[in-house]
């Protein structure tokens, strides 16, 4: 039904109806999903990755067609996957940086001996027990804050977008982790 579509049908699907904009859409995901999870799949990334990046690249694509920020230089397809590499390489050095940061800090924590910290081997075992229980992202904060980093920095390590957020984070991972023991107890 919309095979062949040029760039300028596609953008003027954008600019008119809710309707015409989503029918554009299903088309741009059919010509570009393939060469979105190939990109991402070849750069480390998963199928849901790509998804993510696809989804996002044309979130932003439709934004740019109606803010007036594509001008038609290239055509839409190609745009599109120039949005969803430039995601994808964010989002996957935000990524990178984030796992170095644990695994530094995972290292860290094993080279401290118990004595050192004040802990006995029982009561380090409990804690690692208990934060292996919660999501990634939650032991990673809690990581991060028990060793003394502001929300400001746990916020840049982990690709938030303020301090406050970082904060909220930290909370609401610190009220599963008491949730979780207060159910065991």
């Amino acid at each position: 039904m919309f095979r062949g579509l040029s760039t300028a049908a596609l953008v003027e699907m954008i600019q008119a109806s809710q309707k015409e904009t989503h029918q554009a859409i299903q088309q741009m995901i059919r010509k570009n999903e393939d060469r979105v999870l190939r990109y991402v799949l070849a750069k480390g990334g998963s199928k849901e990755d790509a998804e993510d990046v696809l989804q996002e690249g044309l979130t932003d694509l439709i934004l740019n067609v109606r803010n007036g920020k594509f001008n038609m230089d290239s055509s839409i397809h190609t745009y599109l996957i120039g949005i969803c590499k430039f995601k994808w390489s964010n989002k996957f050095r935000k990524l990178k940086r984030a796992n170095e940061y644990e695994a530094e800090q995972l290292t860290s924590m094993e080279t401290h001996k118990s004595s050192e910290a004040g802990i006995s081997f029982e009561a380090m075992d409990e804690l690692t027990y208990w934060l292996d229980q919660l999501k990634e992202g939650c032991k990673k904060v809690l990581i991060f804050w028990a060793q003394g980093y502001s929300m400001k920095e746990i916020s840049a390590m982990m690709g938030y977008q303020s301090a406050q957020v970082a904060t909220n984070k930290k909370s609401g991972c610190m009220k599963a982790l008491h949730e979780l023991i207060a159910k065991r107890a």
